[in-house]
């Protein structure tokens, strides 16, 4: 019995110690547990943290590209509106300068006309009246003179032709230009 005794002792004891162990692994466990829970719950707290930092960060973003999407269209209307109007004006130069050239050429053809007309009838009349009565000096001083007369319209329609030039080529000029401010 008496060994019975030991060995329901020694079982005891090693009940104990087994017991002993099981409670201190059971703290471990728990401590390990609870250890593992708040670092879940910090990386949880980090998660939210981050999520709503980069929420923010993307509606700045979001707010950032439609004001300069704004500015960049306001810019685009702007531009398009200064253009047309840089076009219209333009345009009107233009068609003053056509008008004042028409008004030119017009002009010009009636003077040249005229001059036409008039050494026309002065030279019938001249040779009207000083048929065989003129002296040759005279005479050729008459042809000089309508010679002169004749240089003189060619001079005006080369002027007109250069003028008309000029208008050309202010035209193509101011369209050149507003090609490149497009």
């Amino acid at each position: 019995m008496e060994m019975h005794q030991h060995h329901a002792a020694e079982l005891e004891r090693q009940a104990q110690k087994s017991k002993s162990r099981l409670d201190q692994l059971e703290a471990d466990h728990r401590q390990r547990l609870d250890r593992a829970h708040d670092r879940i719950s910090e990386a949880q707290r980090k998660e939210t943290e981050m999520r709503e930092t980069m929420i923010g960060v993307k509606r700045e973003v979001e707010e950032q590209m439609v004001e300069e999407t704004k500015r960049r269209e306001d810019e685009v209307a702007r531009m398009k509106m200064q253009h047309h109007a840089t076009v219209v004006n333009l345009q009107n130069e233009l068609e003053a300068e056509r008008e004042k050239l028409h008004i030119i050429q017009r002009d010009t053809h009636k003077l040249e006309y005229d001059l036409r007309d008039q050494l026309t009838k002065v030279k019938l009349k001249c040779e009207d009246r000083l048929k065989d009565t003129l002296p040759k000096s005279l005479k050729q001083d008459l042809e000089q003179t309508i010679s002169c007369l004749r240089s003189q319209v060619k001079s005006l329609q080369q002027r007109v032709n250069v003028l008309s030039e000029d208008v050309d080529l202010d035209a193509t000029f101011n369209s050149s230009r507003s090609s490149l401010r497009l």
